[in-house]
């Protein structure tokens, strides 16, 4: 079981900061990851058990949140593995592409680009990401 955990500030009895951490949401290592469709225990064995030069010393988990279309405040989180949704939510626009073949520097937009945003929909049920895109750390304990 993968459990996803922010941190956050509380105030004590006596006025003084703790920071402590809350779970956010679990995801069993069994589910599949949708883009990839490999379970997260083998993008996990993957990632931390490579080969000496290839092996990672973290692996991030991006979480999606979308609105029902009926019930506005109903919302669905859905887990991605971060570099196969990163291509989802930054584009390289065309107009760019077709003229900037010769240079290095292209352009990329998202969804909160200043004069042309992204529309950003989630792969698996095709609505509209709403709120931001929190990507969590997943680092190998010893």
């Amino acid at each position: 079981m993968i459990r996803l955990c922010k941190e956050v500030k509380e105030t004590g009895t006596r006025g003084e900061d703790i920071n402590t951490l809350k779970v956010v949401d679990q995801i069993s290592l069994d589910d599949p990851e949708p883009i990839s469709n490999l379970t997260y225990s083998q993008l996990l064995a993957e990632a931390f058990n490579g080969t000496e030069g290839n092996a990672s010393e973290g692996f991030i988990i991006a979480r999606m949140q979308t609105r029902d279309r009926v019930h506005f405040t109903r919302c669905f989180y859905h887990h991605f593995f971060a570099p196969n949704l990163v291509t989802l939510l930054f584009k390289t626009p065309m107009f760019f592409a077709l003229s900037n073949r010769g240079g290095n520097e292209e352009p990329l937009i998202s969804r909160y680009h200043p004069t042309m945003p992204l529309t950003v929909r989630d792969p698996l049920n095709n609505e509209i990401v709403v709120g931001e895109v929190e990507f969590y750390l997943i680092k190998k304990s010893e």
